[in-house]
């Protein structure tokens, strides 16, 4: 099972496994393999930047598309 980085509060993150999701339609699923920490991140962390609790952290990654929705051409899976 993928695990997230998630934001509970302010400086506070926890570590969770989720269950994969499936794409849906205009949607792919991409199976994150490096994901970085921006400034951001760093202001939500802070407090610096309220956002609504929990938050999953890390919106700068790359990875592999693993599955493709309808409407998504499936040559960006792999």
């Amino acid at each position: 099972m993928p695990r997230i980085t998630q934001l509970v509060a302010p400086k506070k993150i926890e570590i969770k496994e989720r269950e994969v999701l499936s794409a849906g339609p205009g949607e792919a699923v991409i199976q994150v393999q490096h994901a970085g920490i921006c400034g951001t991140d760093l202001a939500l962390f802070h407090g610096n930047y309220p956002v609504p609790l929990p938050h999953i952290c890390g919106h700068e990654f790359m990875g592999k598309v693993t599955e493709a929705g309808d409407g998504v051409d499936s040559k960006w899976i792999g």
